[in-house]
C-alpha cells in the first residue's frame, strides 16, 4: 500500500505543481514613488508593465518594469521628456509586445495642444523610438497594434474645440514610427470617446468606443451609447454599429469575435442617479451581439452608486470561456450604500453568459483602501492568471500584482472546482437545501422569499460542469430531481442578473 501511495503522489504532484501558488503583492515601498500601473503584457512568463513616473523636478513620464512570475522586479526604466510631460491617455492604455522582442505604448503630451506619441523600448527596456504626432488640437493616443511590416496603427482621440466635438483618429506609421497617413472619423455635434483598437485579421480592425453628448462640456455626459466601427488596413470604414438608447449599453471596453460571427463584449451602463438628478454613473456590463449585431443578451452587475464601476479587459481562456476583470462594489445595504470600498474583480464567464466563478479583492486587509482597479490581465504558461492595477488608499495610490490559479484562488490547495466559497465576499443569505443528502429530489428554498424573476439556478457536478439550469418564475421553493443523477457531490449556484447570490453543496446518494 505504501508503494502505491508513493507512486500516486509522484505522478499527481507534478501535475498539481504546474500551477504555482498565488499571491497578492502591493508595491508601496519597493518603487521610488507612488505607482499608477496602467497595463501589462505577459512575455514568456515575464510580466512587463508600465506606470506613471516622475523625476526630481516633478515632471511626469513613463516607467517600464519587468517582473518574474513571483512578482519580483527584475528591472525597471523611466523615460522623462524634459521639454514636455508624457502622460497616459484615456481608454485602454495598452502596452504591446513587438515582433522584435520590444514593447510599445501610446499616450499624449500634457499641454493644451499636446500631440499623441509612440514610445517603444527594446527587450532590455532601453529606449528605441519616441515619436510625436502634432494634430493642432488637444489629442492623445488610446491604443495601438503592430502591422505585418513592423509599423503601427495608433488609435487616438482628437478634440475639435470650435465645434465642441471629440472624434477618433488613426495614425499609420512605418517600423521606425514615421507617420505614413492619418484618418479621422468625425461625427459632428457628437463626441466619440475612443477606448481600444482590436486587430481581428490582417484587413479588419475594430475601434471600440462610445458616442455621447455633453452638457456644459467637459463636466457631464448626459447620454452615451456603445459605438463600434471596423476599418481596413488602409483606414477605410467597413461598417459601424451603435447601441440603441433602450439597450443601456454605454461603453464597449473590449470585444471578441465569436465563431458564429457574433461578438462577445464587456463595458458599462450610463444611468442617472435617483438621489442626484443630472448626475450619471456606470455599472459593469457584459453583452453579446449576433452576426447581424442585434443584442442577444446583456448582464448588468452590481448596484448604481456615486462612483462608476467598469469591466475593463477580458482574456479568452484555453477552454473557450472568458476571464473578465475590472472593478465593482462588493455588496450594498438596503438603502443603496456600498458595504465596503470598491474592489478589483475577476469573473470567469462562458460565451453564453453563465458565470463560472467570481472573485473580488480589496488587496489591503485594512480600512485604508478606497478603490481597487484591475487594469491588465494575462496568462502564464502554467495556466495561472496574473493581473495588475492600482489601489487608492489614505496614503496615496500604489500598484499591485495578483496571481491566481485557473479556478480563481490564491491558495491552490483549498479551491473548489466551482469557486472557493470564502473568497466570494458579499454573498447574501444561503438557500435552505433539503433533504440533503438526497436520492430522489432536493428542495432549494429561499426561506419564504420569492426567487427573483431575473435569476437562475445552476446544478454543477464535481468536475465543474453545469448539468441542469432552472429559471425561477417567482416561487419561493424550487424542486430539483436528482433520481437519475450519479451519486456524488454537486453544487448549486443562485444568480441574479448574472451575479452570484448564493452557492452551496448537495450530496446525491445511491
Amino acid at each position: 500500500m505504501k508503494r502505491i501511495i508513493v507512486i500516486f503522489l509522484c505522478v499527481v504532484t507534478p501535475a498539481l505543481g504546474m500551477t504555482q501558488p498565488g499571491f497578492i503583492k502591493v508595491y508601496d515601498d519597493s518603487i521610488p514613488d507612488k505607482t499608477l500601473f496602467r497595463d501589462m503584457v505577459v512575455d514568456k512568463d515575464t510580466v512587463v508593465l508600465y506606470s506613471v513616473a516622475w523625476d526630481g523636478e516633478g515632471r511626469q513620464g513613463m516607467r517600464f518594469y519587468k517582473m518574474d512570475s513571483l512578482g519580483n522586479i527584475l528591472s525597471m526604466k523611466s523615460y522623462i521628456d524634459t521639454s514636455e510631460w508624457l502622460v497616459y491617455s484615456s481608454g485602454r492604455k495598452k502596452i504591446i509586445a513587438t515582433s522584435d522582442g520590444g514593447y510599445a505604448i501610446t499616450g499624449g503630451i500634457f499641454s493644451s495642444l499636446g500631440p499623441p506619441y509612440l514610445l517603444k523600448v527594446h527587450h532590455n527596456l532601453e529606449l528605441d523610438i519616441l515619436k510625436k504626432y502634432p494634430s493642432g488640437n488637444m489629442s492623445g493616443g488610446n491604443s495601438l497594434v503592430q502591422m505585418p511590416d513592423g509599423g503601427y496603427m495608433v488609435l487616438c482621440w482628437n478634440v475639435d474645440n470650435a465645434n465642441n466635438t471629440k472624434y477618433s483618429m488613426v495614425i499609420r506609421t512605418d517600423a521606425e514610427g514615421e507617420e505614413l497617413w492619418r484618418k479621422t472619423y468625425p461625427v459632428m455635434d457628437i463626441r466619440v470617446l475612443t477606448v481600444d483598437l482590436k486587430k481581428i485579421d490582417s484587413n479588419t480592425f475594430w475601434v471600440l468606443a462610445a458616442r455621447s453628448e455633453i452638457l456644459n462640456f467637459p463636466n457631464q455626459v448626459t447620454w452615451s451609447n456603445a459605438y463600434i466601427f471596423a476599418i481596413d488596413s488602409l483606414g477605410e470604414l467597413k461598417w459601424d454599429w451603435e447601441a440603441k438608447a433602450s439597450d443601456n449599453i454605454a461603453w464597449a471596453w473590449d470585444c471578441d469575435l465569436l465563431d458564429d460571427g457574433g461578438m462577445f463584449c464587456i463595458g458599462g451602463t450610463w444611468e442617472e442617479l435617483s438621489n442626484s438628478p443630472g448626475s450619471y454613473r456606470s455599472r459593469p456590463q457584459i453583452f453579446r451581439l449576433d452576426s447581424d449585431k442585434n443584442v442577444v443578451w446583456q448582464h448588468i452587475y452590481s448596484e448604481l452608486y456615486g462612483a462608476s464601476q467598469y469591466y475593463r479587459q477580458m482574456v479568452k481562456l484555453p477552454d473557450n470561456n472568458y476571464l473578465v476583470t475590472g472593478e465593482m462594489f462588493p455588496s450594498f445595504t438596503p438603502d443603496g450604500l456600498p458595504t465596503a470600498a470598491m474592489r478589483g474583480v475577476h469573473l470567469k464567464i462562458s460565451p453564453e453568459g453563465d458565470s463560472i466563478w467570481l472573485r473580488q479583492d480589496s488587496v489591503y486587509e485594512n480600512n485604508t483602501t478606497k478603490k481597487v482597479v484591475i487594469r491588465g490581465t494575462g496568462l502564464l504558461s502554467s495556466g495561472s492568471i496574473v493581473s495588475m492595477g492600482t489601489i487608492n488608499t489614505n496614503t496615496g495610490p500604489y500598484g499591485f500584482l495578483i496571481k491566481l490559479s485557473p479556478n480563481g484562488c490564491v491558495d491552490t490547495l483549498h479551491c473548489w472546482p466551482v469557486a472557493n466559497e470564502p473568497e466570494i465576499p458579499g454573498r447574501r443569505q444561503a438557500l435552505s437545501v433539503y433533504p440533503n443528502p438526497a436520492n430522489d429530489y432536493v428542495i432549494l428554498s429561499n426561506n419564504g422569499v420569492p426567487f427573483r424573476k431575473r435569476s437562475s439556478i445552476q446544478l454543477i457536478d464535481g468536475l465543474g460542469r453545469t448539468v441542469a439550469r432552472i429559471f425561477p418564475q417567482g416561487e419561493a421553493d424550487i424542486r430539483i430531481d436528482v433520481a437519475n443523477r450519479p451519486a456524488g457531490v454537486y453544487f448549486y449556484r443562485y444568480l441574479v442578473d448574472g451575479m452570484e447570490e448564493s452557492v452551496g453543496r448537495i450530496v446525491v446518494e445511491e
